[in-house]
């Protein structure tokens, strides 16, 4: 990789979730961006998240961290991606909400559900841990990546 980003990270805290998204590679060393989700205990600055109970997902680079960054950039308003993991039982959805917020969901088979809602300023970051490793894979700058997620068309196709 051109760049060491693999420690960055956003967390989003809804209800009673975490959601924590990390730019990495996929095990053929392409960068690319990842999900954890897990309950949480406590309140305020003493919330943390059960890691323990967490599910993660992977973006596919080629196809599926290009349609986030569409919604993120209001060029869809909803993905979902499904077939993930080992058991291919984990499934994730985001969808815009008229309030412009973003509901996203992390579901790994029946017994594992995790929902979260980013705000404005959550979805910035989000749109830049998005477009960093598609610029990276790409080299170009994130600005380039953020234009070409708004003119591109949209492949909804699997």
């Amino acid at each position: 990789m051109t760049q060491n980003f693999i420690n960055t990270q956003f967390p989003i805290y809804g209800g009673s979730y975490i959601a924590q998204f990390k730019l990495g590679e996929t095990r053929s060393g392409v960068p690319t961006l990842e999900v954890e989700m897990a309950p949480t205990v406590g309140s305020g600055q003493n919330r943390k998240g059960l890691w323990e109970k967490k599910s993660a997902f992977q973006f596919k680079p080629e196809t599926e961290l290009v349609l986030l960054g569409q919604l993120f950039v209001g060029k869809v308003s909803s993905v979902k991606f499904d077939y993930h993991g080992p058991q291919n039982n984990k499934s994730f959805y985001a969808a815009r909400n008229q309030d412009n917020t973003i509901s996203i969901n992390l579901r790994e088979g029946k017994e594992k559900s995790f929902s979260v809602v980013a705000e404005a300023s959550s979805q910035f970051h989000l749109l830049m841990m998005t477009c960093k490793p598609l610029a990276i894979r790409h080299m170009t700058d994130l600005n380039t990546v953020a234009n070409f997620l708004r003119v591109v068309p949209v492949n909804l196709k699997k």
